[in-house]
């Protein structure tokens, strides 16, 4: 078997996905600064808490349902394993993009380029841009599954979705611990930072009287004053296998146009087994 086959085996069938670690411009100039020497930061009690909650999650499932005119995304990848040889891989993705690209598979990539000393065989071909548009896709409420493509593939994965904090009030008030800030500059101008961690207590899912392991969403969201829009998702998704977790760091930052919260950009680390991924997201003007 040719280092080739080996490789690409490891990495895209049974998606050992990881980074080493995490690159510097994970936390960037415009990352949302707390600083008391120019903020106010105002910890709010449990009924203000609860009812800030309540309000940004229904304007994030406003959002999600909103479509907006397709823009083209730059998806570019950095992959490892082991002692082999590291690759690059990049696209061009156009979808309708909004809060979510709802079903990119569908998306069709354009200028794909691969920079790596193995030859592509046409399934690693598809198989990457697979796993570039599904790192487009990335949000506070969508994080991809990690299967196994073929039947030689031996990882075995929690089927169930994730838990996440932004998709419904009722599901974070019981699987989530959660603290809501209101932040305000000099101006008056506000922000809302609402930090998620999973409850302890409840460690298992239960649906339809089973009771599962599944992985969660957590992290640290921000959210405009006036419009409760979010503006920053800093994420840390977790995904049960059989042999490790899959651990997943990844930040989402946001912007308004026509009324509509599009996808500025994504910066994804993932952390899994001996394979190391970089990736990055960048909606082009």
């Amino acid at each position: 078997m040719t280092n080739h086959t080996i490789f690409f085996s490891t990495l895209l069938l049974l998606a050992d996905l990881v980074v080493a670690q995490e690159p510097q411009e994970f936390s960037s100039p415009n990352e949302k600064k707390d600083s008391l020497s120019s903020l106010s930061v105002i910890p709010l009690k449990s009924a203000q808490a609860s009812k800030v909650l309540r309000l940004v999650i229904k304007q994030y499932d406003k959002d999600m349902n909103k479509i907006n005119e397709k823009y083209k995304y730059h998806v570019s990848a950095t992959f490892r394993h082991d002692s082999l040889a590291p690759f690059t891989a990049r696209c061009v993705v156009s979808p309708y993009a909004g809060m979510d690209f709802f079903d990119n598979i569908s998306v069709f990539t354009e200028n794909f380029v691969y920079d790596g000393q193995y030859d592509l065989t046409e399934v690693d071909s598809i198989l990457i841009q697979r796993y570039l548009k599904h790192f487009a896709r990335m949000s506070p409420t969508y994080v991809p599954m990690i299967y196994s493509l073929h039947s030689g593939g031996s990882l075995g994965l929690n089927m169930k979705n994730l838990l996440y904090p932004l998709v419904e009030y009722g599901m974070t008030q019981q699987y989530y611990n959660y603290s809501v800030s209101r932040i305000e500059d000099s101006a008056g101008r506000r922000v809302y930072r609402i930090v998620f961690s999973r409850n302890k207590k409840k460690k298992q899912y239960m649906y339809a009287g089973n009771v599962y392991n599944v992985g969660e969403v957590t992290g640290t969201a921000y959210f405009d004053g006036k419009t409760m829009r979010l503006t920053q998702f800093k994420g840390r998704a977790r995904r049960p296998t059989d042999r490790y977790d899959i651990n997943i760091r990844y930040r989402n930052d946001y912007e308004e146009k026509n009324d509509t919260l599009v996808l500025k950009q994504t910066i994804i680390v993932w952390e899994a087994g001996h394979t190391e991924i970089q990736a990055r997201v960048t909606r082009l003007e």
